[in-house]
């Protein structure tokens, strides 16, 4: 003898199952940044076939960007991580985050080194063109370099702090 099971309990099921299906979380998008990117790719761990030219991005920038987008269309429901590798990152100006950049409680938005590298953040500008001047003394011409009216309140060469002349 087979039993039918009636409407209700078919119509409770499928409820559970539409419950169930929306307890399970969403997965958290993963986007990379690193400083051999580029702005154009897809923001993904780089393909195995170098001939596609796809990878991380270039910049903080275009990670935040692209999340906004995502977040626009409801796609980042689960979170999103943003994974930096290891280098050394020249900030142009300063890198703003604000609500519209914020995921939620279930789904948070998180900017994080990758694995166990070692990114470097960096506010100032290179000074390029050092020529020895006197001893042990080097000068570089920073007005031609966009430095010119500048303050310098600190100077850095090969990681060491130098004294301003």
């Amino acid at each position: 003898m087979i039993v039918q099971p009636d409407k209700r309990f078919r119509t409770a099921m499928v409820l559970l199952g539409i419950v169930a299906l929306q307890a399970v979380p969403s997965k958290a998008e993963e986007l990379y940044v690193a400083t051999t990117g580029n702005d154009a790719w897809s923001g993904k761990l780089p393909n195995p076939n170098p001939q596609k030219n796809d990878g991380p991005f270039a910049t903080l920038e275009r990670a935040r960007e692209e999340l906004r987008k995502r977040k626009a269309v409801g796609a980042l429901k689960g979170g999103a991580t943003v994974f930096v590798r290891g280098g050394m990152y020249e900030l142009p100006r300063t890198f703003k985050v604000g609500v519209e950049d914020s995921g939620t409680a279930e789904g948070p938005v998180v900017y994080r080194s990758y694995q166990k590298e070692k990114p470097i953040l960096i506010g100032g500008r290179k000074i390029t063109g050092f020529e020895p001047y006197k001893g042990e003394i080097s000068k570089a011409d920073v007005g031609a370099q966009g430095f010119k009216g500048l303050y310098f309140r600190q100077l850095f060469f090969e990681g060491q702090r130098q004294h301003l002349a």
